[in-house]
């Protein structure tokens, strides 16, 4: 390769301690040592420095420029590609276009940019545009404070904000979006899954979940928690009411609360259909197979015939029956 040659060249030179400024490049207007090295029209050189590649500049010491019109511009940095630029101390600069911007930043990438200090961008057009955010994959987006967004389009925008997957999104402080179009639109939101969606301080996780509303939870795939605090868990489950839970398959929550429940004076009731056999599978909260039981507290009053009674119902009942027997 050319970079061989020239330090062959350098090498095995009878004036091997001087510096090697060949093909219309010059030394630096701050100076150059006998450590510089440097190769093309146009292009300037600086103490320790090395510079290859027509109009190209590499004049603070020890860094190094290759390339056509590129700038190493900064101490101990780094540009390589044509028309790249490594302004500042350290920075690195890889790629056509690529642009290190500040201290310590490093763009790899045709058209990458890193510019704040510690700034990291990989992939053609990423960009890394705060303090210590990293940018991985093609037209990548990181603008938070040390957020980090991987994947084609991503967009980390937020301070610590966290985007992962085609196209995701985290548009709020450390929001948190895994997945394919996935999408944290509000603080503290997670979303993970496929076109997944979490608001503000919510969690949503499976293919499609939402969880629109402020603290609301949805898992599994489709499940959907639209009111605040609401709990949606399993495929299609949906929870639409303020502080409303639906658990298991298509399950959705229908009444508000406040709701008052059944009181045991009808003695005039049947039960069949739906009431007396279930059309899905039961929810356990524990395993009758194996003694493993558990209390359900704090429940209400039931009131339609699918809802559950509680102990307080069945004594009403038991009063009942004991002044139908005339005792």
């Amino acid at each position: 390769s050319l970079l061989s040659l020239v330090l062959l060249s350098i090498f095995f030179s009878p004036v091997g301690s001087a510096a090697y400024i060949q093909d219309g490049a010059s030394r630096s207007s701050r100076g150059s040592n006998d450590d510089s090295i440097g190769i093309g029209k146009g292009s300037k050189v600086g103490n320790g420095a090395i510079v290859i590649g027509g109009s190209s500049k590499a004049e603070a010491h020890t860094s190094i420029a290759i390339g056509y019109s590129t700038k190493a511009e900064g101490e101990g940095s780094v540009a390589i590609g044509r028309d790249s630029i490594a302004s500042q101390d350290e920075g690195i600069a890889i790629g056509r276009s690529s642009v290190s911007r500040s201290k310590q930043s490093v763009a790899l990438g045709a058209r990458a940019n890193a510019t704040q200090s510690e700034a990291i961008a990989i992939g053609s057009g990423a960009a890394a545009s705060s303090i210590q955010s990293v940018a991985i994959g093609k037209n990548t987006k990181a603008s938070g404070y040390s957020s980090i967004s991987i994947g084609y389009g991503a967009n980390a925008a937020a301070s610590e904000s966290i985007s992962l997957g085609l196209v995701s999104q985290a548009t709020h402080t450390e929001g948190v979006a895994i997945g394919v179009r996935s999408t944290s639109n509000g603080n503290y939101g997670v979303a993970v899954g496929s076109s997944s969606t979490a608001s503000y301080y919510a969690v949503a996780v499976g293919k499609s979940a939402i969880a629109n509303k402020t603290r609301a939870s949805a898992f599994g795939e489709s499940a959907q928690a639209t009111a605040e605090r609401a709990t949606a868990l399993g495929n299609n489950a949906t929870a639409d009411k303020k502080y409303g839970v639906a658990l298991g398959y298509q399950s959705k929550t229908s009444r508000d609360s406040g709701q008052e429940g059944w009181k045991p004076d009808d003695t005039s009731y049947s039960i069949t259909g739906n009431t007396l056999s279930a059309t899905h599978a039961a929810v356990a909260v524990g395993d009758d197979t194996s003694s493993v039981t558990r209390q359900i507290t704090g429940v209400a009053a039931g009131k339609e015939d699918t809802d559950a009674a509680n102990v307080a119902q069945l004594k009403a009942l038991t009063l009942k029956i004991s002044g139908d027997g005339g005792t």
